[in-house]
């Protein structure tokens, strides 16, 4: 589910509302930023622990990650390669 509004329009506060839904409604769900999960990556694939990183990322039912404007290409490979349970990735941009 894309949301690639101009910025300040609620993205991040909806985002947040659909983790804490979800949870309430007995799912999983992981929230982090690009920045967050790019950081995580790197450091992850510098101390040779990516595989298991990755197991993690893939155990909640929804994983979003906000603030991905910058690095939309990132997020939407990241997607692809970490076959996500669903065929849906949500990505909230600001441009």
């Amino acid at each position: 589910m894309p949301l690639c509004e101009s910025l300040h329009n609620g993205k991040t506060h909806l985002a947040v509302g659909l983790a804490v839904c979800a949870i309430k409604s007995g799912y999983t769900a992981y929230f982090l930023s690009a920045h967050e999960l790019i950081s995580m990556i790197q450091e992850n694939i510098v101390s040779g622990r990516i595989h298991r990183k990755l197991k993690t990322l893939n155990k909640p039912n929804i994983l979003i990650i906000d603030e991905v404007g910058y690095a939309v290409f990132f997020a939407s490979t990241f997607c692809r390669k970490l076959q996500v349970k669903n065929t849906e990735c949500c990505i909230m941009e600001n441009p």
